[in-house]
């Protein structure tokens, strides 16, 4: 069950439109009108890349993902105190990180 509103972060929407771009997402309909699909959820909020999530991300040690998409997504997490939902098993097995998949 759900406990409060459903956040991502915003860098999630660049990692998005940069697969698209690059041929290795198909999202069914152009990104656009994906997007502001996207955009009128209501239980959606994007989260920014605020400035304590980037100096959070850019400090981690060597033990978090070197990817700083991914490091910026684990810190807008941690943040938020909130469970990450993700299949990447780098981030899974991270200790600080609780995960759902």
């Amino acid at each position: 069950m759900r406990k409060g509103p459903v956040s991502a972060s915003a860098i999630s929407f660049f990692e998005i439109a940069t697969a698209v771009r690059r041929g290795r997402l198909d999202l069914g309909l152009p990104l656009e009108e994906w997007l502001a699909e996207v955009r009128k959820l209501a239980e959606l909020r994007i989260e920014p890349v605020s400035a304590e999530i980037a100096h959070m991300a850019g400090g981690f040690q060597e033990d978090m993902p070197g990817d700083p998409a991914d490091r910026i997504v684990a810190a807008t997490a941690l943040t938020l105190h909130a469970r990450l939902v993700t299949a990447d098993a780098r981030l899974r097995k991270h200790p600080r990180l609780q995960t759902v998949w």
